[in-house]
């Protein structure tokens, strides 16, 4: 909550979240985005940020979401001492506008968008202990995203990223081929004698590309393409990139095989990049049914 306690409107350009107490060694988290209200829910309106004004003698709500992309920043279960600070229209530079201690060991989910009280006065010992092992998880996972994403900048977009070494398939990229249904009434594959017909009367054959998310936090998928020569990006208003995805969530898209540079191997082409900017390898799938729906578009 912002009160303006002046007679005239200020104009609030950005806003972060600081770590004064802990130096250089944690960056200030920028405003990523505006929420609508502060319970998750799933008619939730995400907005981008943007400037805002406070009008005079007034005040303004907001339910501001601050973050960076892991692992850049890994939170422990303890208290953090934190600044919100803002730019302002009529000042130079970050003014702190409220310093406040951050109850992180209140959160035992780190991996879900939950609300939470910032307070500790009714948290037990077994809540404090399943904090400390959800941060614990969370920090080992993101040490595992780092050698992930580290491969991937190293060897390129056509290197094997997908799995580090040592490490398990975290975010796991399957392609088969396959036919719509013509007796369905939502979106399913199968034998091509119960497909869907081109125009020509043959039966189209597709390429359907699975992904699922075993991070034990978000990620938004930014592009996902065929490393083909000439590459073939998958463009389809039924499923929009970006497109984010929960822990334990799948995506699957599709492209007709007519529209994919008949080479080698097509099935291992795939390449999906994340918002990191890290890139993941496809395989076959090789345990596909021989009907079966396909799975949500994620979260746009």
């Amino acid at each position: 909550m912002l009160h303006n306690t002046g007679a005239k409107p200020i104009v609030v350009q950005d806003l972060r979240l600081c770590f004064p107490e802990d130096g250089a060694s944690i960056a200030p988290l920028s405003w990523t985005s505006t929420r609508s209200h502060l319970r998750p829910e799933t008619n939730d309106a995400l907005k981008l940020p943007a400037g805002f004004a406070v009008p005079g003698r007034g005040a303004e709500q907001l339910f501001i979401e601050f973050g960076t992309e892991f692992p850049h920043f890994t939170p422990e279960a303890r208290d953090y001492r934190v600044s919100i600070e803002a730019k302002l229209g009529h000042r130079k530079g970050w003014r702190s506008i409220i310093t406040f201690n951050l109850h992180v060991a209140r959160i035992t989910d780190p991996s879900r968008y939950i609300a939470y009280k910032n307070s500790l006065e009714d948290v037990t010992d077994e809540q404090l202990a399943a904090s400390k092992s959800a941060f614990e998880e969370l920090a080992a996972a993101a040490s595992r995203r780092a050698v992930v994403k580290g491969e991937a900048e190293s060897n390129g977009p056509d290197a094997d990223a997908g799995v580090a070494s040592g490490s398990p398939d975290e975010l796991r990229v399957l392609v088969h081929r396959g036919y719509f249904l013509s007796n369905a009434s939502q979106p399913a594959t199968g034998v091509s004698h119960f497909a869907n017909e081109s125009e020509d009367g043959a039966a189209e054959e597709h390429f359907f590309i699975r992904v699922t998310n075993f991070f034990p936090w978000e990620v938004e998928l930014e592009y996902i393409w065929f490393a083909t020569n000439p590459e073939v990006h998958l463009v389809r208003p039924e499923r929009p990139l970006p497109a984010r995805l929960r822990s334990n969530e799948t995506f699957e898209a599709w492209i007709p095989v007519s529209e994919v540079p008949q080479e080698t191997d097509l099935e291992g082409r795939v390449r999906v990049r994340l918002s990191d900017s890290s890139v993941f390898k496809s395989r076959l799938n090789h345990d596909v049914p021989p009907e079966g729906f396909t799975a949500r578009p994620g979260n746009s």
